[in-house]
């Protein structure tokens, strides 16, 4: 019953028609977020022995993790409209961007390549091959060596702003060498890691640009829906030689990639159950988590309300503030990893999280910040403006992306990485 009620609202809102459909936009990318990562998992896993190779489900606890979905999603839903339609337009924070924030996109490109490089020279081979130990690498190199990731969303919104549904066929010049060019190594680098979030998520932003600033046709999603589809099919098969020393090895060594792939053999039943475990992980955690709670009465070691206030502290005021991530520990609560495994951690997805630290009051307040968060900005950003548009696509990553992370990593994520560029970019504006 209660997947049903969800999966009936999610789809009403996948297709809910309104004057202000752009306005809406946050909150459908929602609805597919939450049918790709909770439900349709779901009917998979439901149909498969309830402890496979890539998940250990938990079935007599299924009808109590839908309950604290469907709560999840109500309470944001209800959050989100009542914001939406409170919140002034902030005129101040919607401005076009200066000629200048190109030459801003490049330096943030030149930093990540001589990160990258730095990387590699100390010994930190960004392939993940043998002899790599995760986590091992200085925090601000590997900041640094990410940094591009700023530069990709300036890049896709200046493109937009002036093309629209011209972004896949611009007549050449060196400009588009360059965009496509810079495109590449934004996606090439997490394949060749095996990530698959960091090769479909610049994609997917790519699409959603296109969608907010065009008409598009109606086999438009399916496009989309297929592309990532086959984007996380191909790089699971690429990951699965990497997988194998994660995760029960204390250490954390990685497995060499190319040495793996001579010897990976193709199943193909075997990798859909991979993609399933690796998409529905947010279901599955859920799952786990509510089990562990409610059957074996296991308490969070940590709390997501003191991790987001202390992490909201720039290091400069607090240089020894505790990392963010609560992935390890709660991997050790619910027993996925071993006790003495300090290096790997379990995403447990907002839902789980939420529900692990305090039941359905849990679910239901951190379901209320999700949906003010995504309620807040798209009533204050319009996506006529470059940095109205900006604001709905760092919103739409935090959606795809920080949904099935830890709540305190992806929230201050998304809210540090916003401030970032929207503070280069006005400087930048303000100083034309």
């Amino acid at each position: 019953m209660w997947f049903t009620a969800t999966a009936t609202a999610l789809v009403g809102l996948m297709i809910l028609k309104e004057r202000r459909e752009k306005d809406l936009f946050l909150i459908k990318i929602f609805a597919l977020v939450v049918m790709g990562y909770l439900l349709l998992p779901q009917l998979i896993i439901r149909q498969m022995p309830d402890r496979a190779e890539y998940w250990t489900h938990y079935s007599q606890y299924a009808e109590r993790t839908n309950q604290a979905i469907f709560l999840f999603v109500v309470s944001v839903v209800l959050t989100y409209l009542l914001v939406m339609f409170s919140f002034p337009r902030l005129k101040e924070l919607n401005f076009r961007f200066s000629s200048k924030t190109f030459y801003l996109i490049a330096l943030l490109y030149l930093i990540s390549v001589g990160a990258k490089v730095e990387l590699y020279q100390r010994g930190f081979f960004w392939l993940e091959g043998a002899g790599d130990v995760i986590g091992t690498a200085p925090p601000l190199l590997k900041y640094l060596s990410n940094i591009h990731l700023l530069g990709f969303n300036l890049l896709v919104v200046l493109r937009a702003r002036d093309v629209g549904t011209q972004l896949f066929r611009a007549r050449f010049c060196w400009a588009d060498v360059t965009f496509w060019l810079l495109i590449l190594y934004t996606i090439a680098i997490p394949a060749l890691q095996g990530r698959r979030a960091g090769v479909a998520l610049p994609i997917i932003l790519l699409f959603f640009v296109i969608s907010l600033t065009s008409r598009i046709r109606k086999t438009f999603w399916l496009k989309v829906l297929l592309t990532v589809s086959c984007i996380f099919f191909a790089i699971t098969i690429l990951r699965s030689a990497q997988v194998a020393s994660v995760g029960s090895s204390a250490d954390g060594e990685v497995s060499d990639l190319f040495a793996e792939l001579q010897t990976l053999e193709l199943d193909l039943s075997q990798n859909i159950r991979q993609v399933t475990g690796r998409v529905g992980s947010s279901y599955l955690n859920a799952n786990r988590a509510i089990f562990y709670s409610d059957k074996l009465g296991v308490k969070a070691s940590f709390d997501t309300w003191e991790v987001i206030i202390s992490g909201a502290v720039p290091r400069f005021i607090n240089a020894d503030k505790p990392p963010i991530s609560i992935g390890n520990a709660f991997g050790k609560d619910i027993e996925a990893i071993s006790s003495t495994n300090d290096s790997t951690g379990i995403n447990p997805g907002w839902v789980g999280e939420a529900y692990f630290y305090n039941g359905m009051l849990g679910v239901f307040l951190f379901a209320v910040l999700y949906g003010f968060l995504l309620g807040g900005f798209s009533a204050s950003f319009g996506v006529t403006s470059d940095s109205g548009l900006l604001g709905i696509l760092c919103a739409s990553i935090f959606i795809v992306s920080g949904f099935q992370m830890e709540i305190a990593a992806s929230l201050l994520s998304f809210l540090k990485s916003f401030t970032v560029q929207i503070a280069l970019v006005l400087f930048l504006t303000i100083g034309r």
